[in-house]
Formats: structure tokens, C-alpha cells, sequence
């Protein structure tokens, strides 16, 4: 999880780009190792006025990047699945 900020001329946060990495490893049930790799997700947001808000922002985006990478997990394993 990383989380970069841009800040404007009187010192405050301008906006910000949260960065989430997965490592994911997946095996069959022989335990061979089918997937071994590294799933990413960002976004960029704009700060609202409030810290609370921001907060909420975060916590939102957070939970959008994890969706985010989930459906990267779910469609390399349907791959999988076809092959």
C-alpha cells in the first residue's frame, strides 16, 4: 500500500494517488504453483475540504482498489479454468 500526495503553495495536500499491491500465489490441488504474481491497483483523488472527508475518501478508495484487484484475481483464474 502506498499513498503519494501533491501539495499546493500554501502547504496543504492537493490531491493524492493511492497505490495498492497484491502478491498472490495460487496452486492446484496437486500443489503446483499455477499464478505467482504481483496484482496492482491505483487511483487518483482530489482532497475534500474536510479531514474527516478525506478519511472517507480514503477508506472508499481503499475498498474500490481491493474490488479492483479481486476482479484481476477472478478473471486470471477463469483463464486459468479455460486452459
Amino acid at each position: 500500500t502506498k499513498q503519494n500526495s501533491s501539495f499546493n503553495s500554501s502547504g496543504t495536500v492537493a490531491s493524492y494517488t493511492l497505490t495498492l499491491a497484491v502478491n498472490v500465489e495460487v496452486y492446484n490441488r496437486d500443489n503446483v504453483l499455477l499464478i505467482k504474481e504481483e496484482l496492482h491497483a491505483s487511483s487518483h483523488h482530489s482532497v475534500l475540504s474536510s479531514t474527516q472527508a478525506d478519511k472517507l475518501q480514503i477508506d472508499e478508495a481503499y475498498s474500490n482498489l481491493r474490488n479492483t484487484l479481486i476482479k484481476k484475481l477472478l478473471r486470471r483464474m477463469y483463464r486459468l479454468d479455460e486452459d
